[in-house]
């Protein structure tokens, strides 16, 4: 009996995850029709990867070995519309850019950023992280980028979370990418440190609404801190995913 529970179960979530993304595509396309898709697949080698990355220009600016593990999860990304990147470096203080976007088409970094991190999860550096909604944290991971809308930070985009128990909880808790003042150099420089979101990845207010354009209607995000548990639990990580 606790064998076919267990199982109708899996079924459940297995239909939910299979509803719940064809909906989620279904509002990509028809808040983005007009958007050009990528027909370029970035799938190179780890001599490519070390390669594109030197071409990059990222050397001093992010850790081969994120932007490594950023992009072996890029490329396990099915569902993605966009040859665009976006790595969000929270192993760095707020007081440094840490917030990259790059477009494999064009193969450049397009916007380099300074970017806040949830409230709860850190001061100048981000070191705790979760998916439970009202925390407050950032969570860590890959995403995919949905539509733009106005709210209650403004111009801000949507953004689903791609893995289960790390950062699915995303549009539950309103995540999204939005402007913030406290997200300016100007902020930075009259308190030594960033403030600090509601758990959003927040950027400059000057800068915002550009960044958002670039990212809109299906490219992915990936979140990086110092997580020993997101590593073991992230299929995106795994060699066998």
């Amino acid at each position: 009996m606790k064998k076919i529970i267990l199982l109708l179960s899996i079924v459940s979530l297995v239909t939910f995850s299979s509803e719940y993304f064809e909906d989620m595509f279904k509002m990509i396309d028809k808040n983005n029709s007009n958007l050009k898709t990528s027909i370029n697949i970035f799938n190179p080698s780890d001599e490519g990867i070390r390669e594109e990355y030197k071409k990059l220009g990222l050397d001093n600016n992010l850790d081969y070995d994120i932007f490594k593990t950023a992009v072996d999860g890029f490329k396990k990304v099915k569902k993605k519309k966009r040859n665009v990147l976006t790595i969000v470096d929270f192993s760095k203080s707020s007081s440094k850019k840490r917030f990259f976007v790059i477009d494999f088409d064009q193969n450049k970094v397009v916007y380099s950023s300074l970017v806040a991190h949830g409230k709860n999860s850190g001061g100048d550096y981000a070191t705790e992280f979760s998916n439970s909604i009202d925390s407050n944290m950032s969570s860590l991971g890959f995403y995919l980028t949905g539509y733009t809308y106005e709210g209650s930070n403004g111009y801000s985009l949507k953004l689903y979370g791609l893995e289960h128990d790390i950062n699915d909880n995303a549009e539950a808790r309103s995540i999204v990418i939005h402007g913030a003042e406290y997200a300016t150099s100007n902020f930075l420089n009259s308190n030594g440190h960033l403030g600090r979101s509601l758990g959003c990845p927040a950027l400059p207010l000057e800068d915002s609404s550009k960044i958002i354009d670039e990212l809109k209607g299906g490219s992915v995000v990936f979140i990086y801190g110092k997580n020993g548990e997101y590593n073991e639990k992230s299929t995106f990580l795994s060699k066998k995913a």
